[in-house]
């Protein structure tokens, strides 16, 4: 079964995934795969829908071969602080609603493939502004980070070169031209990784963070710029390791939030506060009134990859029961 499968790939050619490529002709391609794949399910009877299932099937064609990807994790955040996991099978960009986290591995040094591939959707000036990069892991984190965000609030439908970006006040991106481009997204980047989530919603408030968990941290940062209870919850941990890794969960929560608000450090870490740090879900405290404005906000703090810790932060206008958060490679997409 497995052989038959697999020498659709020697009957069609691969779906291309090139810049130049049509977005039309890939989906022309993904439905020619897709009738052979079921016309051999119908004259060879050792092969049938309940051995492969419909659904693995249409991944397998979709993704232009019969070896099963990694899996994606979804976490679902609720806002009642029962968290729950579960794992989505083969979904496509333009499947989930509410927020995907997409991560890539950035090259420290020479770029790779991921880099070339990010750096061939980037504007003109965009490119410009990579070059001014004098260290190599600055340059490619911005290929990457700009050439994902790209890719992936096109989907299948706006081709990445097309996307024009526009800074407000702050110096937030957001997508300017086309209006159908036009969603909740934000970058982030450490050493290794470079992390883009992108809201289903245009209208809602989104930010990421992202830190690598063996970076050096220095505690007086924390006297500086943390809230008296995150500073006292930092001096109650059990072990260094422990104080670490605590401090850059509290930090990267700190940093998705003011990135959601586009406000930068014009809003001062120790105006709120963060409680139920341990939780997957912590909920945050405002010590200054300014910073109530009716929005609802939402907290996953998550381990993007192994040796990483990330958060996102998500501002609504109103109360929702939950938010599906599904996190993925963004080199499934290449």
């Amino acid at each position: 079964m497995t052989v038959l499968l697999a020498s659709l790939d020697y009957i069609l050619p691969v779906i291309p995934k090139d810049r130049t490529a049509s977005y039309h002709g890939r989906k022309f391609f993904v439905f020619v795969r897709t009738m052979l794949a079921l016309t051999l399910l119908r004259f060879v009877p050792t092969i049938r829908m309940q051995t492969i299932g419909m659904y693995g099937l249409f991944a397998c064609v979709w993704s232009g071969g019969f070896n099963e990807p990694d899996r994606p994790q979804s976490l679902v955040v609720h806002t009642n602080g029962d968290p729950s996991l579960r794992i989505l099978d083969f979904i496509s960009m333009e499947d989930s609603l509410g927020i995907q986290v997409w991560h890539a591995g950035s090259s420290s040094s020479e770029p790779g493939i991921l880099e070339q591939c990010c750096e061939n959707w980037l504007s003109q000036d965009e490119r410009v502004r990579a070059d001014r990069f004098r260290i190599a892991t600055s340059r490619n984190q911005h290929v990457v980070g700009r050439g994902m965000a790209r890719r992936l609030l096109g989907r299948e439908q706006i081709d990445p070169c097309l996307i024009a970006f526009a800074i407000e006040k702050n110096g937030k991106p957001y997508v300017s031209q086309p209006v159908e481009a036009r969603r909740a997204f934000n970058i982030a980047h450490t050493d290794g990784l470079v992390m883009c989530g992108i809201d289903s919603q245009s209208d809602d408030l989104l930010g990421v963070d992202v830190e690598k968990l063996d970076r050096r941290t220095d505690p007086a940062l924390a006297k500086r710029y943390f809230s008296k209870p995150e500073i006292d919850h930092l001096e109650n941990c059990a072990s260094e390791t422990d104080r670490r890794n605590t401090f850059l969960k509290i930090w990267t929560l700190k940093e998705a939030f003011i990135k959601a608000l586009g406000t930068g450090l014009q809003t001062p870490l120790a105006d709120f506060a963060f409680e139920k740090i341990e939780s997957a879900e912590p909920e945050i405290r405002f010590l200054n009134p300014k910073l109530e404005s009716g929005m609802h906000w939402s907290f996953l703090s998550i381990e993007p990859r192994p040796g990483y810790v990330a958060a996102v932060a998500l501002g609504t206008n109103s109360a929702r029961t939950s938010t599906e958060v599904t996190l993925r490679r963004f080199e499934e997409l290449l």
